[in-house]
């Protein structure tokens, strides 16, 4: 017994979809309930998925909707929306929500044709209709598999919670179980409570395929190769190669070069290509308005030892301001400090870095570095605009 109960990656925009999809399947259940359970045959004969014919395609969708009301502990609705909700979310969030919403009707639509190919290949058409939204879910999963499949999935097995299977080995088990499930003949749908197999399988391999189409499995590498934990030299070597090549496809990959920068900071003969890297990721996120991940690279350049001095000037500049925004005066003004000092420096840069330090070092009451600061734009910058305003706050400050 395998049962999902989470999976360790978080979707980052709401799913409305997903669960605009399960609170419909609620409704459609309920009011199938209202009617009572001897009335659902009269409802899956005029919804339900029956056969090929042309006149009744627009069944493969209704029947996506309606669950048997008499199933088990009315596991067949909990058990599509407990899975649809495990990994929904992930895939929408990846898709986005309409190319998720036609992808999901998608998978429905292949799982319906597929499990009436099947029948109708082994002589067993004249079953009744199929309903459940279990042929999209599964092409939902397919999805998944593509697109997150080093992604772990928690699970409980037999009894036992909590045990994290790469979500490539739990579908392929799962799916596994379905195609022994459907050769031995559970398939048959001799009951309307029965279980369309070859609708799982087909729904699932519709998803994977399109997102083979779609060009998942790249993200996948990427995100792969960004979050893998690096436990051995190998495995390292590994990863470097295949973020180098990711940076080779898109130099304007900021979170592939500040990955590969702290994997080749454990070489010290490639140092100057970590600090390469470095440089262009701080350079790529202010330019790009990701001045959080700015930030969290240049602590990890610190961390490697590196100095600031391999910063672009403009980037220095802009990165001192974005650490003044999240509160970290003491590190914008070190870094203003230190840019002040380096040679060659464009006179707007220098008038920057020496206001930048002044400004900040008043406000925290360090008179004597604010001054510093204010007599150095004096000597250094002459005919500064800035120049009255140093003089009146030099004055300020006394001596």
């Amino acid at each position: 017994m395998l049962i999902p109960y989470a999976t360790v990656r978080r979707a980052q925009r709401t799913p409305w979809v997903t669960m605009g999809i399960v609170a419909a399947n609620v409704a459609v259940y309920l009011w199938v309930l209202g009617l009572g359970p001897e009335r659902f045959t009269e409802v899956a004969g005029r919804w339900g998925f029956e056969g090929l014919a042309p006149e009744g395609y627009y069944r493969l969708l209704t029947s996506l909707w309606i669950h048997d009301p008499r199933s088990f502990l009315h596991l067949h609705l909990i058990g599509n929306m407990w899975a649809l909700i495990v990994f929904g979310p992930q895939v929408e969030d990846a898709l986005g929500h309409v190319l998720y919403g036609a992808y999901y009707l998608l998978g429905g639509i292949a799982a319906g044709f597929s499990h009436a190919l099947i029948c109708q290949a082994l002589g067993m058409e004249g079953g009744p209709p199929m309903v459940g939204a279990s042929g999209a879910v599964l092409g939902v999963l397919g999805m998944f598999a593509v697109r997150f499949y080093s992604t772990p999935v928690k699970t409980v097995v037999f009894v036992i919670p909590g045990v994290r299977l790469p979500a490539v080995i739990f579908l392929a088990i799962y799916l596994g179980l379905d195609i022994r499930a459907g050769i031995v003949g559970s398939f048959a749908m001799r009951t309307v409570g029965g279980v369309a197999h070859w609708a799982h399988i087909g729904g699932f391999l519709c998803g994977a395929l399109a997102g083979l189409l779609h060009g998942v499995v790249g993200h996948a590498r990427r995100e792969y190769l960004l979050e893998r934990p690096i436990e051995s030299a190998i495995e390292r070597s590994e990863a470097i190669l295949g973020l180098h090549r990711l940076v080779e496809r898109d130099p304007a990959d900021a979170e592939a070069r500040l990955r590969l920068a702290t994997l080749l900071d454990a070489d010290e003969a490639r140092l100057g290509q970590a600090a390469a890297h470095y440089r262009e990721a701080i350079s790529e996120f202010l330019r790009t308005d990701r001045p959080d991940r700015a930030i969290d690279a240049y602590d990890a350049l610190r961390e490697g030892g590196h100095g600031p001095e391999i910063l672009q000037p403009r980037a220095a500049a802009a990165l001192a301001t974005a650490l003044e925004r999240a509160g970290r005066e003491a590190d914008a003004i070190d870094l203003l400090d230190d840019l002040s000092n380096w040679p060659a420096l464009a006179e707007g840069i220098l008038e920057q870095a020496l206001m930048g330090v002044a400004v900040m070092s008043r406000t925290r009451g360090d008179r004597a570095t604010a001054r510093q600061a204010l007599e150095r734009l004096l000597a250094e910058v002459p005919y500064s605009p800035c120049e009255s305003w140093a003089k009146a706050t030099l004055r300020d400050l006394g001596p």
